[in-house]
């Protein structure tokens, strides 16, 4: 299986029923993940810089919401 990111352990894979083994939402071809990006893991500074303006954007959503 080429997907590591989905299968972290060859030998619990194997273990796994053949269903979820040819599950494509667990375990997606190539062809999908060619299409994915991942991120790098963020540093501390810029992980809270995210978190307090991802607060603040979903905060605003909410209570405009709210009001409607």
């Amino acid at each position: 299986m080429g997907n590591e990111f989905a299968t972290p352990s060859q030998s619990a894979f194997a273990l796994l029923s053949t269903e979820l083994q040819e599950s494509e939402p667990l375990f997606p071809p190539e062809s999908v993940m060619a299409n994915c990006e991942s991120t790098a893991p963020l540093d501390t500074a810029t992980a809270d810089c995210f978190d307090r303006y991802w607060t603040e954007l979903t905060s605003t959503y909410c209570s405009v919401k709210l009001r409607n």
